[in-house]
C-alpha cells in the first residue's frame, strides 16, 4: 500500500499532454486523493493509509490537519504531494537521498514533466514515521533495523536544472515534528525549458540527542538538537510541490 500515492500521480500525469493546465494528484482537507475531472469522483485511494493526518501533533507552522488542507489559487489541479520517501542514514553532508530524476516511479514516457515550471516552485516538507524493517529506501536499500522513535527531522532539500554545475537552489527545512509538516519554502528558480531535479540531500534527527541524554553522555551537547540520522536507519519523509500548474500550498 506504500506506493498509492505514487501511482495516483502516475495516473493522473497522463492527463500532462492535453493542455497546459496540468493533472496531477489532488489532495482534499482530510488526505484522501480525489479526482477532478468532471464526473468522476471516485475517491477510494487514501492517502491517510500512508500518513494518518487526523494524528495529533505539528510543527512550528501548524497541525498535522492543516498539513493537507486543499490548495489555494484558480487552478483545477491540486499541489503533488509524494509520500511516503523512504532513505537510509548516511553520517555526512551532500548525499542524495532521493532523487525526482532518478525515482522509479516517474520513469515513463512524460513522467518529469510534472516537475516543469516557469517561475513558482514552492515545497513543503512531511515527516513520517520511523518506517522500520522490511522497507525499501528509493536508492532501493533495504531497512533492516527496528523503527527509531525519533520525534523530530531536519531535511535538506536541493534544486537544479539538467546539465547543470551544482544546485540552483539549496534549503533546510527544520524542526519538523512526525506527522507534521514544514513550513512552506518559495524557491528562487531560473526560467528553464526543462523540468526541475528535487534532490533530499542530509537528513537529521532529534533521536542522538534524546538517547545521549538518555545515557547520561556527558558530551550530549554534540549531538543535540539535530545529527545526522545513523547510517543502518531508515527515515521516512514525504513532499509537497506546488508549481505554476497546480494550485499553491497554503501557508
Amino acid at each position: 500500500m506504500k506506493n498509492i500515492p505514487y501511482l495516483i500521480a502516475l495516473l493522473t500525469l497522463l492527463s500532462f499532454s492535453i493542455g497546459c493546465d496540468r493533472k496531477v494528484n489532488q489532495v482534499d482537507s482530510v488526505g484522501s486523493t480525489t479526482d477532478t475531472e468532471e464526473g468522476n469522483s471516485d475517491n477510494t485511494d487514501d492517502v491517510s493509509n500512508v500518513i494518518d493526518p487526523s494524528k495529533s501533533g505539528g510543527s512550528t507552522t501548524g497541525s498535522s490537519s492543516n498539513c493537507y488542507a486543499d490548495g489555494t489559487g484558480d487552478s483545477s489541479n491540486n499541489y503533488i504531494t509524494i509520500s511516503p520517501i523512504i532513505g537510509k542514514g548516511n553520517e555526512g553532508s551532500g548525499v542524495v537521498q532521493w532523487s525526482s530524476k532518478d525515482d522509479p516511479n516517474f520513469q515513463g514516457a512524460g513522467d518529469q514533466e510534472i516537475f516543469l515550471t516557469d517561475s513558482r516552485l514552492n515545497i513543503r516538507v512531511l515527516a513520517n514515521p520511523s518506517p522500520g524493517q522490511g522497507e525499501t529506501t528509493s536508492t532501493n536499500e533495504e531497512c533492516k533495523m527496528l523503527p527509531i522513535n525519533y520525534q523530530k527531522l531536519q531535511v535538506k532539500v536541493g534544486i537544479k536544472v539538467e546539465g547543470a554545475y551544482g544546485y540552483q537552489s539549496t534549503h533546510i527545512f527544520d524542526d519538523i515534528s512526525v506527522d507534521g509538516c514544514s513550513e512552506v519554502h518559495e524557491f528562487s528558480i531560473p526560467q528553464s525549458s526543462e523540468p526541475f531535479i528535487i534532490e533530499i540531500l542530509d537528513a537529521k534527527w532529534d533521536y542522538s540527542c534524546t538517547y545521549a541524554k538518555d545515557v547520561n553522555d556527558s558530551n550530549y551537547e554534540i549531538y543535540c538538537p539535530f545529527s545526522f540520522v545513523w547510517a543502518n536507519d531508515c527515515f521516512s519523509v514525504g513532499l509537497q510541490i506546488a508549481t505554476d500548474h497546480t494550485k499553491d500550498i497554503p501557508q
